[in-house]
C-alpha cells in the first residue's frame, strides 16, 4: 500500500489536487485498519507531507464508553 501511495501522490500534487483521502476499512475498525493508517500516516510524514489522521470508529468506540460512564465531550468548565 505504502509504494502505491507513494507513486500515486505526487501525481495527485502535479494535477494541482489539495486534498486526498485514503480509507482503510476491517470489521469494527479497531484493529487492522488502525495500523495500516498510522503506519501509511508516519510514512507519507516522513517523506514531507502534510497528514491528518481519523480513526471514525476508535472515535465512535471512545465516545460510546464516555456516554455509558455518564461522562460529556467538550471542555471542562
Amino acid at each position: 500500500v505504502s509504494e502505491l501511495v507513494a507513486f500515486l501522490v505526487p501525481a495527485y500534487a502535479e494535477e494541482g489536487k489539495s486534498h486526498l483521502t485514503i480509507g482503510f476499512g476491517c470489521t469494527g475498525g479497531r484493529h487492522r485498519s488502525v495500523a495500516l493508517a498510522e503506519s501509511l500516516s508516519q510514512t507519507l510524514a516522513a517523506a514531507g507531507w502534510q497528514v491528518s489522521t481519523r480513526h471514525r470508529e476508535v472515535e465512535s468506540a471512545l465516545d460510546q464508553g464516555a456516554s455509558e460512564k455518564g461522562e460529556t465531550g467538550g471542555k471542562p468548565g
